[in-house]
């Protein structure tokens, strides 16, 4: 986790978690100046994969720290401040009939204590990617639901202040619809924005407005369709129209490019710059500045000291790229160790996306692809030390990398 002041410069920065894997999700700052980093952990807990929280001082200190979850595989993605607490969301296999993966809130007490949770089993399986508090005090998250095989819908939830569900709503077309984000209206309507498949042979940012019945009011994709779009984070402008971050393969400098994308009440393109270089690069976040600005963040393979670093942009909303200033964070992390030798990275990963194997000094030739009841999903043709993971529903898998030296241990790996 890094902090930066308002001209880029790191405040400080510093890694969180025991001897497996951690990754950060999102955060939030109480009003206290205590800083929430929400996401999930399996060096301890219950078991698998458990959700994380690390309540931090304003220099980036612990003041504790707690997982949540049971025996299976439970995540969190997102969070938002509510009175008393906050509500984190994120998936569950622990807390479903028969362990398939749902959606799932949790309450949490400013200490770290849990006060409610919820999970939904009315739409299975599903995922939670973002959450957000509406005028009224009801929450609201996105995600996504399976509908079967590849083939899934972008997912809004609605829950009262004491996790009691008020309605679920599922939108799209006939093929895959993710959601990735949120944000509401004075009048309680919320837009939910991510990626769609159903109206193209390439990847659309996609919109749903839904009113505060649960009601859909209009859905379809908000992008052009000449190559690979997706909306990752939204919020509302003052106003009224929304600013979209996400990537654009159409326009830029090459690869992915950050796009921030604004739109109408009703999803309309209006306009919107693009950030990045000749490689890919790819936004996840956006917020107001206090002078009118905006802050996108994400990942850049085009800049930095690195194959990947994180990438910053303080943008006006009409300037495309500006210099881009590089920055080497010498933070030090421990070195693995050889019982550690056996992870996948990274894991979690989505479709499409290249995971490295541990190698063993051997060339794997093969990996097969089992879900968590032993069927074989897929054979995956393995370049290296690497596969790409095919287009198979969320859920937790194994890998079975098999070489001249003979077959390797099963490997985990959970698959958003």
């Amino acid at each position: 986790m890094l902090r930066i002041d308002q001209q880029g410069d790191i405040l400080w920065s510093r890694h969180i978690g025991g001897d497996g894997v951690e990754a950060g999700q999102d955060a939030v700052e109480l009003d206290d100046g205590t800083i929430l980093m929400i996401g999930y952990t399996n060096s301890f807990g219950n078991g698998g994969y458990d959700g994380y929280i690390v309540a931090l001082a304003s220099d980036g200190s612990t003041i504790w720290e707690r997982t949540y979850g049971g025996e299976g595989w439970d995540f969190f993605h997102g969070v938002v401040v509510v009175p008393g607490g906050v509500v984190v969301v994120g998936v569950t296999s622990s807390y479903s009939p028969d362990g398939i993966d749902q959606l799932w809130l949790v309450k949490v007490a400013e200490d770290g204590s849990e006060q409610w949770s919820f999970t939904l089993t009315e739409a299975s399986p599903s995922i939670g990617r973002d959450v957000i508090l509406t005028e009224d005090e009801r929450v609201v998250a996105v995600g996504s639901s399976w509908t079967g095989g590849d083939n899934s819908q972008l997912l809004t939830v609605a829950c009262d202040p004491d996790g009691g569900l008020l309605w679920f709503t599922e939108s799209g077309g006939t093929e895959a619809e993710h959601g990735y984000s949120v944000a509401s209206r004075a009048n309680g309507d919320v837009a939910a924005v991510g990626f769609t498949e159903s109206y193209s042979d390439k990847r659309q940012m996609f919109m749903a407005r839904i009113d505060a019945q649960g009601d859909e009011i209009a859905s379809g994709p908000i992008s052009s369709s000449g190559n690979d779009w997706e909306a990752h984070a939204i919020i509302l402008r003052p106003d009224g129209t929304y600013a979209i971050a996400g990537y654009t393969k159409e326009y830029g400098l090459g690869g992915k490019d950050f796009s921030l994308l604004f739109a109408d009440e009703t999803g309309a393109f209006l306009g919107g710059p693009t950030y990045g270089g000749t490689a890919d690069d790819e936004a996840w976040g956006v917020d107001l500045t206090l002078d009118g600005g905006y802050y996108v963040v994400g990942a850049t393979s085009s800049f930095g000291p690195g194959i990947e670093s994180v990438f910053v942009v303080r943008s006006d909303g009409d300037t495309l790229n500006g210099s881009v200033n590089t920055t080497l964070d010498p933070l030090p992390v421990a070195e693995l160790g050889v019982g550690q030798s056996r992870l996948v990275f990274p894991n979690p990963a989505g479709p499409g996306q290249v995971v490295t194997l541990p190698s063993h000094d051997q060339r794997w030739s093969t990996v097969g692809l089992m879900d968590a009841c032993g069927r074989l999903v897929a054979m995956l043709d393995p370049r290296g030390s690497t596969v790409r993971i095919p287009m198979v529903p969320a859920g937790p898998y194994f890998l079975h990398p098999s070489g001249p030296n003979g077959p390797g241990l099963p490997l985990r790996l959970f698959i958003e």
